[in-house]
């Protein structure tokens, strides 16, 4: 389980939204959760860091074993995909 987020330039927000969507499910502007194995965070890791400039933008995981449980509570209108853990 993954919960990804990140602060980028302006001008990279778009290709770096478009890259965590293929891995993850976006939950809010810059906020990205759901299950990812070790080889898939691997080649999303690999993406960022090469659409990305370390001067300038930052990312951030949060890493959770699979056998950790944990509740996400929410308020407000958030995005609607089921996501199942």
């Amino acid at each position: 389980m993954a919960i990804l987020v990140y602060d980028v330039k302006e001008e990279r927000v778009r290709k770096i939204h478009a890259i965590c969507s293929k891995y993850l499910f976006w939950k809010q502007n810059s906020v990205f959760i759901g299950k990812i194995n070790k080889s898939r965070l691997e080649m999303l890791e690999d993406e960022l860091r090469k659409n990305t400039n370390p001067l300038e933008d930052y990312i951030i995981f949060f890493l959770f074993p699979s056998n950790v449980k944990f509740r996400v509570k929410e308020i407000g209108c958030g995005r609607y995909e089921k996501i199942l853990w």
